[in-house]
């Protein structure tokens, strides 16, 4: 076939991945700031961490993979660290008054690594790393609740406390996948994927579910042969325990007689949704886990139009 044969018939697939952005965090604000007459005390913990992914959904994991840190100066004011792949904790504690820390539990997780020191009012460990006791699985969250006891300046003991909400991410991603082909001359054929992962839930559903080879919050999608139909990528039937399907898929494909007419095929995702504080967060790259990615899986037949 010639080259102009092929570059008259186009064939294209546009996959469109739909987001909803919510404006309430999903999380609440968990710096803690507890300030007294007395002592003014401002404690900043990792306010969320993000589990790490397991490959089912119903699957729990004690392992946490990223922090959400906040960072107390020497002068007392407190910033967020909005870092999307923190893998340690940081611990702070900012008081005049407090003398020293005589110790520092987390009810429902143990701390590794954890030792803070002192710099004029400030104690902090900015190194940490932390486990839960017991496990969640995806989409699922736990409330984890910080216990810290001082020795004040006046010789008296203090238990302060502070929360970390620890969360499981949401394992599926949304997805539009699609396939055309054209069979004027030489079968042509134009396919593949679009994804959005690390979203907090699916608003929408769709009609597949992507495969454990298609989770990009673990090490998807895994790379085909160069001509492979997108459709190896999902299926219709539940998969890795997933309760919602988050894509959508279109197949279509043309005789002879279509003519040299451009071919296009386009698919929408189901929708997505991420709850975002836009008042602290000002890039969507700050998000951890959020990412997108198209993959192209197979163009066989189509010379150098791609």
């Amino acid at each position: 076939m010639s080259q102009n044969g092929i570059t008259r018939k186009w064939l294209s697939v546009l996959l469109a991945v739909v987001m909803v952005f919510g404006y309430a965090g999903l999380f609440s604000s968990l710096v803690a700031e507890a300030a007294t007459d007395d002592w003014g005390v401002k404690i900043a913990v990792p306010e969320t961490v993000y589990m790490t992914p397991q490959n089912n959904y119903g699957t729990a994991t004690t392992s946490v993979e990223y922090y959400v840190n906040n960072t107390i100066s020497s002068s007392g004011g407190i910033t967020l660290d909005a870092s999307n792949a923190v893998t340690a904790g940081k611990f702070y504690i900012y008081s005049s008054k407090i003398s020293s820390i005589e110790s520092v539990t987390v009810d429902g997780a143990s701390l590794s690594n954890f030792s803070a020191s002192k710099s004029g009012s400030l104690f902090s460990d900015t190194s940490f790393t932390m486990t839960l006791s017991s496990g969640i699985s995806s989409s699922q969250t736990k409330t984890l609740e910080w216990q810290i006891v001082c020795k004040m300046a006046d010789n008296t003991f203090a238990t302060f406390y502070a929360y970390t909400v620890a969360y499981a991410p949401y394992l599926s991603p949304v997805f539009a996948a699609g396939r055309c082909k054209n069979t004027r001359d030489d079968d042509s054929f134009g396919q593949g994927l679009s994804w959005v992962s690390g979203i907090h839930g699916i608003s929408a559903a769709g009609g597949y579910y992507p495969k454990s080879s298609f989770l990009p919050l673990l090490d998807g999608p895994s790379i085909g042969n160069g001509e492979q139909g997108c459709s190896d990528w999902f299926s219709g039937s539940q998969q890795c325990g997933l309760p919602t399907k988050g894509g959508w898929y279109t197949n279509k494909e043309y005789g002879y007689n279509f003519g040299d007419e451009t071919l296009c095929v386009f698919e929408r995702s189901g929708e997505s949704f991420i709850n975002v504080d836009v008042s602290r967060y000002s890039n969507l790259n700050q998000i951890p886990n959020l990412n997108g990615g198209l993959y192209v899986t197979d163009c066989e037949g189509c010379g150098t139009v791609w």
